[in-house]
């Protein structure tokens, strides 16, 4: 997660090298993947290598007071991330999932203004 969050793949590989869980979540209420981090902040060299490592694209975080529970992509899609986008669609995630409180992708996408975001789902 610390390796993700500062954006160190060379570490991130090596982590994954000695198998580390790709899809462990933190254990605050949020419950973030570094994945689902990844997307929040547009890292997309970080998503890349935990992708390649079978992350789970549809693993959603837990539902805060500030949010609703999100996947990977839902997260990309709200803040915009175009390009987070389309390298999570390459890794087959679902942008039919829905929010906790029942928005996909592109409702997402569209409820913030997202446009760049929102036109990768017409395709």
């Amino acid at each position: 997660m610390a390796a993700a969050r500062e954006s160190f793949t060379d570490i991130i590989q090596i982590l994954l090298t000695y198998r580390a869980d790709v899809n462990q979540s933190k254990t605050d209420s949020v419950q973030d993947t570094a994945l689902t981090m990844a997307a929040e902040f547009e890292l997309c060299s970080v998503a890349h290598e935990l992708c390649k490592a079978r992350a789970d694209v549809n693993k959603a975080r837990m539902a805060t007071s500030e949010g609703a529970a999100a996947t990977a992509m839902l997260i990309a899609a709200e803040n915009g991330h175009s390009a987070m986008v389309d390298l999570l669609g390459v890794f087959k995630a679902d942008p039919n999932k829905v929010t906790s409180d029942g928005l996909t992708s592109m409702a997402v996408a569209a409820k913030k203004g997202s446009v760049e975001a929102g036109r990768r789902f017409g395709t």
